[in-house]
């Protein structure tokens, strides 16, 4: 079996159930499972090939979320500066607001 794929098989929702089914303890901290539930635990075997191509498409599928995430980061941070320079230049008298307000005042009404 793929090392791989067998770690990504035990982080998705039926691999989770599987552990948190057998986990027991009092605290989330120190839950205990023993050889004898981790000997009874099912997990799909499929042909090598596969496995490795399932692994390759979460992988890709992580590396694109990755990007995503990192496009969303650098827009958030932009949008702080333009809202830090808007605040600025408001406050300096750069730009007038007030135009801004009554325009908006009279086509709410």
């Amino acid at each position: 079996m793929d090392k791989k794929y067998v770690s990504f098989y035990w982080l998705s929702k039926s691999g989770r159930h599987q552990i948190t089914r057998d986990a027991k303890g009092s605290s989330q901290s120190m839950v205990k499972i023993s050889q004898e539930h981790i000997l009874s635990w099912v997990i799909p075997m499929p042909p090598i090939q596969e496995q490795i191509k399932i692994v390759e498409t979460i992988e890709t599928f992580i590396q694109n979320l990755s990007k995503i995430q990192n496009k969303i980061f650098e827009s958030k941070v932009l949008l702080q500066e333009y809202r830090s320079a808007l605040i600025s230049a408001a406050v300096t008298g750069k730009i007038d607001v007030r135009k801004t307000i009554s325009a908006h005042s009279e086509t709410q009404s």
